[in-house]
C-alpha cells in the first residue's frame, strides 16, 4: 500500500512538472511547491516502510521464542494450555492526506515487543521452579522464586537418623598410655522428625519473602558401655525426648538479572534463623549427683530443637537452563551472632557463664535438574559445608571446627496445575551428617492478586 502510494504520488509529480511549463509564473509556483511537498511525503513513507519492516522482523522473532517457551510450559504443566496470549489489533489502512504525515515509532509495536518478552522471562522462570523445588538444598538455601501475587502454602515432613560412637574420659595420665578413672564409650541414635510451614509470597517479578515455623519430635537413644579400673560395669542406656517448636527462620530472595539461553540468572539470598526453639543451655544434663551419674554425666536427659543463637545466612543461586537439564549452584556463608549462656556443670556445681560464639560457615551446593516426562522431574546435587572453630570468652576453641557433606536426590511430580508432591533423600557424607534424611513437601500455589 505504501509503495503504490508512493508511485501515485511520483506520477502525479510528472504531471505537475509537464503543467508547469505552460501555466503562469504563480501557478507554475504553486505547483512546484505540491511536487516538493509530494516527495518529502515519499521520503518519509519510505523511511516509515524501514521502521516498520524492522520492527515486524523483531516481533516475529519474539513471537517464535515465546511459542518455545509456552510449548515447554506446556509440557512441564502435564499438557495443559498456557494462558491465552493476549491479540494486538492491526489498524485498518487509510488514505494518506496532502499533508505531511507525522513519524511515528510505534509505540503499540514497542509495548507488545516489551510483554512478550517479559512472559518469555515469566515461562523460563515457571519452568526452572518447576524443575528445581525438587532440590532439598534449593528449597532451603533460596532461589527458586515465587511469582507476582502469589502465595505459596508447603507444609512439609522430614525425617533425620543420626548415629555416631563418642569416648569419654574422666580421670587422669601419669604417663602416656596409661589412664587411671572412668573411660565411657557412647553409642547414639537419634531419630528427629521436622514438621514443617512454609509461606512464601511474590511480592515482585523478581523478589519473595518466606517464612519457615518448624515443629521438632526426636528421640534419642545412648548406650554407654563404661571401662573403669579394677571393675567390670555392663552397659547403660539412657533415652531423650524433644516436643516443641524449633527455630523460626524467615528471608527473602531477589533475582540480579534477567537471564538468556547464554547468561545464567544470579538470585541473591538472605535468610534470618531465631531462637524460638528449646536452647541446648537450658535442657538438663546427668551429672555426678545423678543415679549412674558417674558414668553418664554431661548426657542430655531431653533433647533441644533449636540452636540457642541467632544466625544470618546470605547466599547468592546461579540458574543456567541448557537443555535437557538445568544447572544449579549456590553460595553461602553461615555468621551467628554469639551471646553469654550458662553452661551446666556435669560435676554437679554452679553453672559456669561464658560467652559463645558457634564457629561461622561457608558452604556449596550444585547439581542439575531435569524433566523426566509431562508431570515429573528429578533432580541430583552435592553439599559441602565448612564450619570454623567455636569461640569462647574471645578465644578460640581448637578442635571443634568441622565439615558435613551430603548427596541430595530429588523426585518432584505435578499433581494439579497449582500443586506438587516432592519427595527429597539426602546421605551423608562423614560423621558430622546425618546418616540419612528424607524430606516430603506439597508446595500448593494460590493467586492472591
Amino acid at each position: 500500500m505504501i509503495a503504490r502510494t508512493m508511485l501515485g504520488g511520483l506520477g502525479f509529480a510528472v504531471m505537475i512538472q509537464g503543467a508547469a511549463d505552460a501555466a503562469t509564473p504563480e501557478t507554475a509556483a504553486r505547483i512546484r511547491e505540491l511536487n516538493d511537498r509530494l516527495n518529502h511525503q515519499a521520503a518519509v513513507l519510505q523511511k516509515q516502510k524501514s521502521s516498520l519492516v524492522a520492527q515486524m522482523d523483531a516481533i516475529r522473532t519474539e513471537l517464535e521464542s515465546i511459542r518455545r517457551e509456552r510449548a515447554e510450559l506446556a509440557a512441564l504443566n502435564g499438557g495443559a494450555p498456557p494462558p491465552a496470549r493476549r491479540r494486538v489489533a492491526q489498524a485498518p489502512a487509510t488514505t494518506v492526506p496532502a499533508a505531511a504525515p507525522r513519524e511515528t515509532t510505534a509505540p503499540a509495536a514497542e509495548a507488545a515487543a516489551s510483554n512478550q518478552r517479559e512472559q518469555a522471562d515469566a515461562n523460563r522462570k515457571a519452568r526452572a521452579n518447576l524443575v528445581l523445588q525438587t532440590n532439598s538444598s534449593l528449597a532451603q538455601s533460596g532461589g527458586v522464586l515465587t511469582p507476582k501475587g502469589t502465595l505459596v502454602i508447603e507444609p512439609s515432613l522430614q525425617y533425620s537418623y543420626y548415629n555416631s560412637n563418642q569416648v569419654n574420659v574422666s580421670g587422669f595420665t601419669i604417663v602416656p598410655g596409661i589412664t587411671f578413672g572412668n573411660i565411657n564409650i557412647n553409642k547414639v541414635y537419634e531419630n528427629l522428625l521436622t514438621e514443617q510451614l512454609t509461606l512464601r509470597y511474590g511480592l515482585t517479578g523478581r523478589s519473595d519473602i518466606y517464612v519457615r515455623i518448624p515443629f521438632d519430635t526426636g528421640y534419642n537413644t545412648t548406650i554407654t558401655s563404661p571401662v573403669l579400673v579394677g571393675q567390670s560395669v555392663g552397659p547403660l542406656t539412657v533415652s531423650a525426648h524433644a516436643f516443641n517448636l524449633g527455630d523460626v527462620q524467615f528471608g527473602g530472595s531477589y533475582q540480579l538479572n534477567s537471564g538468556s539461553e547464554s547468561v545464567p540468572t544470579f538470585v541473591a539470598n538472605l535468610n534470618f534463623k531465631t531462637m524460638t526453639g528449646t536452647s541446648p543451655f537450658s535442657v538438663p544434663i546427668f551429672t555426678t549427683n545423678s543415679p549412674q551419674g558417674i558414668y553418664l554425666q554431661g548426657v542430655d536427659k531431653r533433647l533441644p530443637t533449636g540452636t540457642g543463637f541467632y544466625q544470618l545466612q546470605p547466599s547468592l543461586t546461579m540458574l543456567y537452563p541448557t537443555s535437557p537439564v538445568i544447572l544449579f549452584a549456590n553460595l553461602k556463608y553461615v555468621y551467628n551472632f554469639g551471646r553469654t549462656v550458662s553452661i551446666q556443670n556435669p560435676g554437679g556445681g554452679a553453672p559456669i557463664k561464658a560467652k559463645l560464639q558457634p564457629g561461622n560457615g561457608i558452604g556449596l551446593s550444585f547439581g542439575m535438574g531435569f524433566s523426566l516426562n509431562n508431570r515429573a522431574s528429578f533432580s541430583v546435587g552435592y553439599e559441602e559445608d565448612q564450619y570454623f572453630d567455636e569461640q569462647q570468652n574471645g578465644q578460640s576453641i581448637k578442635g571443634t571446627a568441622y565439615d558435613a557433606g551430603a548427596f541430595d536426590f530429588g523426585l518432584g511430580y505435578q499433581i494439579t496445575h497449582n500443586a506438587s508432591l516432592n519427595v527429597g533423600v539426602s546421605i551423608g557424607v562423614g560423621p558430622n551428617s546425618p546418616a540419612a534424611q528424607i524430606v516430603v513437601r506439597l508446595p500448593i500455589s494460590l493467586n492472591i492478586l
